[in-house]
């Protein structure tokens, strides 16, 4: 996709809108009114909890993710801009934890829409936060459908943010 000049308003206003959002809100809670809120659990309620909540990890869902695309590993790699070693770390598990930026790339990679690209970063405890203006930026490219990293760098570089070309990183 090529940006157009209407395109890059329209980035522009959404950035402004979602920021805006932003400003209107206090500060968070403290930390002590927080913990005051939890409810006490028993270990075995919190055991039972856990297993209840808890989803796939990060390795598992991408591949699934994969596998349902009926892509090749190689292909998602390259358009993620990531080399082999790298994408063989991820690959391999023993407890590797790739960053935020592989992990967009890897959405992109994916053509996943903006659900499913926050179900995955969220499985390393990871977001697209609505305060940031880079993550807006990804947003943006996400749900007008924008896939090609390429794309998405240049938005980035326009705003002064730093690029999801990943590497061997």
């Amino acid at each position: 996709m090529i940006w157009s000049p209407s395109l890059w308003e329209k980035l522009s206003q959404y950035i402004q809108n979602h920021e805006s959002v932003f400003r209107t809100y206090g500060q968070p809670m403290a930390r002590e009114e927080l913990l005051s809120d939890l409810p006490r659990l028993a270990s075995s309620e919190m055991d039972q909890y856990i297993e209840k909540k808890r989803k796939k990890e990060f390795r598992d869902m991408l591949y699934a993710l994969i596998d349902q695309r009926g892509l090749e590993d190689v292909e998602v790699y390259k358009r993620a801009l990531l080399d082999r070693r790298h994408f063989s770390k991820i690959r391999s598990g023993n407890g590797y934890r790739p960053g935020k930026n592989t992990v967009v790339a890897l959405c992109l990679a994916l053509h996943l829409d903006l659900e499913k690209t926050e179900a995955l970063l969220e499985t390393l405890g990871y977001a697209l936060s609505e305060s940031d203006l880079g993550d807006l930026i990804i947003r943006f490219c996400i749900e007008h459908e924008m896939y090609n990293i390429h794309d998405v760098n240049l938005a980035l570089d326009r705003y002064d943010q730093k690029p999801l070309a990943v590497g061997s990183g």
